[in-house]
């Protein structure tokens, strides 16, 4: 937390921590860097709310990584003048491998409030980024296998988070490009083989969720001198594979319908006894908005464009 006004003239104010708040302070710099988050940090945040900041360049970064990673900026009633700005938060679970892993992975970006952002001489750039990247595997390996009950279970379940918010009063003005995106990665293995045992089902199941949303709903005016480009994309990147033993299986530890959520079902009725069998569940949501009638943009030239 920043304690007190500061004008720093054409010094850079640089603070790195897991949390950095900044409330009702004005501040004046060469630039100003907020960088939140460190390698491990699970959650790193900025907050900056009904301040002044001033600099010639203005970076306000929140990064995240761990198996349950999350990482915020918010921007909320104040008021950022530079030549250019970047507001981006970054998040990335990458659990170690293993038969049972479950990740997420959560990154926001909220301009709210009163918010003024003033790009005097380059761009403004609010970005969100989720990645997901999960390996699992069960292989066991040897002669003690059982048919009757499973020697090879994977079973991982996902989530990647991305939105980017530009919301309620807030202005930007840029006399370069304006650009506002979200973007969500989930990238799954997951391997269960029990090829290399002599006996036992092989089960292996993943659910994974990829959401990317970017918002801009304001009464306040966006005025770009260069290209407004407001984006999301989600991609979801899915292997599953379940490879029986060489005895296959006479039972499972459960049912597979109950073993893969309900999974199990075929056209000839549900399947009472699996020695390989996989489920996936996958789904994702780009959604970018920019289509209010608030929203009053006013942009040199260039392209507007949402995907």
């Amino acid at each position: 937390t920043i304690i007190g006004d500061l004008n720093l003239g054409t010094a850079t104010l640089r603070i790195v921590a897991s949390s950095i708040v900044v409330t009702g302070r004005t501040i004046g710099a060469g630039a100003i860097e907020l960088l939140a988050g460190a390698t491990g940090d699970s959650i790193a945040e900025v907050l900056v709310t009904g301040s002044t900041l001033t600099a010639d360049t203005i970076t306000l970064t929140a990064t995240a990584a761990a198996d349950e990673a999350s990482a915020s900026v918010v921007v909320d009633g104040s008021d950022l003048t530079a030549d250019s700005i970047e507001l981006k938060a970054t998040s990335t679970a990458t659990p170690a491998s293993a038969a049972f892993v479950s990740a997420s992975s959560s990154a926001s970006v909220a301009v709210i409030g009163a918010s003024t952002l003033t790009a005097t001489a380059g761009a403004i750039s609010i970005a969100s980024s989720s990645t997901a990247t999960v390996d699992v595997e069960s292989a066991p390996t040897g002669l003690t296998g059982d048919t009757g009950v499973d020697a090879a279970i994977a079973i991982v379940d996902v989530e990647s988070i991305a939105s980017t918010l530009v919301g309620e009063q807030t202005e930007l003005a840029a006399t370069g490009a304006i650009t506002i995106s979200a973007t969500s990665l989930a990238d799954v293995t997951v391997v269960a083989d029990a090829s290399g045992i002599n006996a036992g089902g092989a089960i292996a199941t993943g659910d994974v969720v990829a959401a990317a949303t970017t918002a801009v709903i304001t009464d306040g005016a966006i005025t770009s001198g260069g290209d407004l480009d407001v984006t999301a994309e989600a991609v979801i990147d899915v292997a599953v594979s379940a490879i029986a033993s060489p005895e296959g299986a006479t039972g499972n530890d459960e049912p597979p319908d109950a073993e893969t959520d309900g999974g199990a079902g075929t056209t000839s009725g549900t399947v009472g006894v699996a020695g390989a069998i996989l489920r996936i569940s996958a789904g994702s949501s780009p959604v970018s908005s920019a289509a209010s009638a608030s929203v009053r943009v006013r942009a040199g030239p260039g392209k507007r464009s949402s995907r």
